[in-house]
Parts: C-alpha cells; sequence; structure tokens
C-alpha cells in the first residue's frame, strides 16, 4: 500500500488523530498559559486557528492517508474522509505561531515559515512519510 498526501482541509480535521487535534502548543498565547488559563476546548482552538490561517494566509497542513486501491488512486474528487491517517504536519508564517517568539533563536524573520508539528502514526510502515510530507510542504509554499 501506498500513502497519499493531500493539503489538510478543515473538512478533514476529524480525520487527524485526537493528540493533533488538541494540541495547541504552537498555535495559542504563551501569555493565556503563563496565567494559568485552561483551555475549555482545545480541538476548538485548533480547529479554529487552522481555519485563521486558512482563510488569511493559504494552505498550513498536510495530510497522509492509506491509499488502498488503484481505484482511489484515480479518484478525481479527492475524497479521503474515510482514509486512515497515516501522518500529518502543520505549518505557518510567525505571525500565526504565538510561541516562535518565545525562542531564543527568535525573532524569525517575517519571510519565514515555520513547521510547527510533523507527526507519523505509531505503527505505520510506510519508509520516508515524514521526508514525503516535508516535500510536500515544500511543493506547497515554492
Amino acid at each position: 500500500m501506498a500513502a497519499r498526501i493531500t493539503p489538510l482541509r478543515l473538512e478533514a480535521f476529524d480525520q487527524l488523530p485526537k493528540h493533533a487535534r488538541r494540541c495547541v502548543y504552537w498555535e495559542v498565547d504563551p501569555a493565556i498559559i503563563d496565567r494559568g488559563e485552561q483551555l475549555s476546548d482545545p480541538e476548538f482552538e485548533k480547529e479554529a486557528w487552522l481555519s485563521m490561517v486558512m482563510l488569511e494566509w493559504g494552505s498550513c497542513g498536510q495530510l497522509a492517508v492509506e491509499r488502498r486501491s488503484a481505484e482511489a488512486k484515480d479518484d478525481p474528487r479527492g475524497d479521503l474522509d474515510d482514509e486512515p491517517c497515516l501522518g500529518y504536519v502543520f505549518y505557518a508564517p510567525p505571525r500565526s505561531v504565538p510561541r516562535a517568539g518565545r525562542f531564543p533563536t527568535g525573532p524569525v524573520s517575517a519571510d519565514a515559515v515555520l513547521l510547527t508539528t510533523l507527526g507519523i502514526e505509531a505503527g505505520q510502515r510506510f519508509d520516508g512519510l515524514s521526508q514525503t510530507l516535508i516535500t510536500a510542504v515544500v511543493g506547497d509554499l515554492v
């Protein structure tokens, strides 16, 4: 079996693994966390962040799904909603990544793009999937 990489759409948010939907380390202003405030719904925060970045900037994620058959490979609709997620990557401009300013190597140039998260699901046997996801990001940006 092969992996198929596609730009992340909001419709595919639920395909992401739970930990990817709930992790908002990069997306939420660290001052909120520093004040001890708890996020009532991290999944909502993540989805809202993705929506904002997509509207203001464009594609900010890639999703790797299992390509099960030759028919799925040639599906012009690109309908992947029932395929299991194998891996994912998120990226955005620095203005959309509040935590980026806290790193000692900062500030990041305004024209840079930050790759914030790359995840491969445990047990996947797709060699080179992380490299393929990064290649998809570069292809999207160039």
